[in-house]
């Protein structure tokens, strides 16, 4: 019979075989107890998030104070995509492009930074004033049913 190491596989984590760590758990409660995340005490100590956490909950370790995330950007994005928006008139696209994010990110920021965002009418109308279709034209499935009901028409009036 092949054992694990003739299979490739690996060993099977348990009590009586911990995972290889790379730091010790008073390290890590130290760690946790300054406010360093579960993620970050995981890629340090080589061992699964899931696996510190469950640790730090049987420890009962929790950090002496609240984690607050670090701001992701600086209020001054805000004041540039609420300015690009409503002042210059760009659409989310255009300042994804500017800024050097998605379309998603952008609206992503601007519900974060409580920027509103324009109404359909205002949409449409900035839209057809650029020189893009209007939506009240028909499109698409409507439009070819129309061009249909124009060549039955037609057929019909040669008919006669």
């Amino acid at each position: 019979m092949q054992n694990r190491a003739t299979l490739g596989c690996m060993k099977r984590h348990n009590k009586h075989n911990p995972p290889a760590q790379l730091i010790s758990d008073e390290k890590m409660t130290e760690m946790r107890k300054a406010g360093y995340t579960i993620d970050f005490i995981a890629e340090k100590a080589g061992l699964h998030p899931s696996t510190v956490g469950s640790r730090f909950r049987s420890w009962g370790v929790k950090p002496d104070y609240p984690i607050v995330a670090a701001a992701r950007v600086d209020d001054n994005l805000y004041t540039v995509i609420d300015r690009l928006y409503w002042q210059e008139n760009r659409t989310m696209q255009e300042i994804g492009e500017i800024v050097g994010l998605t379309e998603s990110t952008v609206r992503w920021h601007m519900m974060q930074g409580g920027i509103p965002r324009r109404s359909r009418e205002e949409h449409a109308k900035m839209a057809w004033d650029r020189g893009r279709q209007d939506r009240t034209r028909p499109r698409g499935f409507v439009l070819n049913r129309i061009r249909r009901l124009d060549e039955i028409q037609d057929k019909q009036d040669d008919e006669n």
